[in-house]
């Protein structure tokens, strides 16, 4: 009984949802805006050079997970 269940679970698994499981990512977009819902970017507040990447530090939240 146990071999039975153990070869039947993994077969309904990836049997199970076919094509209709899988979502295509989406693309990610930012918008930067003011207080006023005024786009920062296309009205020249904020320039490529604007924006900077921050390299995160020995006290950053993402390193104790």
């Amino acid at each position: 009984m146990k071999k039975i269940l153990l070869f039947l679970l993994p077969l309904l698994l990836f049997s199970a949802c076919g094509e209709d499981c899988y979502n295509a990512p989406q693309p990610i977009a930012f918008k930067f805006v003011d207080s006023n819902d005024v786009n920062l970017i296309t009205d020249g507040t904020l320039t490529n050079y604007s924006v900077k990447e921050e390299k995160p530090d020995q006290y950053s939240a993402y390193e104790n997970q």
